[in-house]
């Protein structure tokens, strides 16, 4: 794990902002790559968002209650993941890593503190 990975998991205004995203309305990808690129000075590229991303991504999981999904229907509903918390991170993992652009909101998972 990079330095800065380390730095944004554990900065607070960093995380404060996705656990409001996600308290606010549902947290889709391009918000948290808009976050951490910009937490990041701007410097952060696609090879370096899953670095950043996962410890960040975990914190909000394991210590705020955010949980991924879906969003299913019409009207919407978030629907969480069935899966544990670790097969949760290596799922969206894989899925970042498979990316060859920036991440839109309704990529790989949506988050929520529902």
């Amino acid at each position: 794990m990079s330095k800065q990975a380390r730095d944004l998991a554990d900065d607070p205004a960093v995380i404060d902002r996705l656990v409001y995203e996600a308290t606010d309305d549902w947290l889709g990808f391009f918000v948290i790559y808009g976050i951490l690129r910009k937490a990041s000075g701007g410097t952060m590229g696609l090879p370096q968002f899953a670095d950043t991303a996962m410890p960040v991504l975990r914190k909000l999981m394991t210590e705020h209650g955010i949980r991924p999904g879906e969003l299913t229907g019409k009207p919407p509903e978030f629907v969480p993941w069935t899966t544990g918390t670790e097969e949760s991170l290596a799922r969206i993992e894989r899925e970042i890593r498979a990316l060859d652009h920036e991440p839109l909101s309704d990529e790989i998972a949506w988050f929520s503190a529902e």
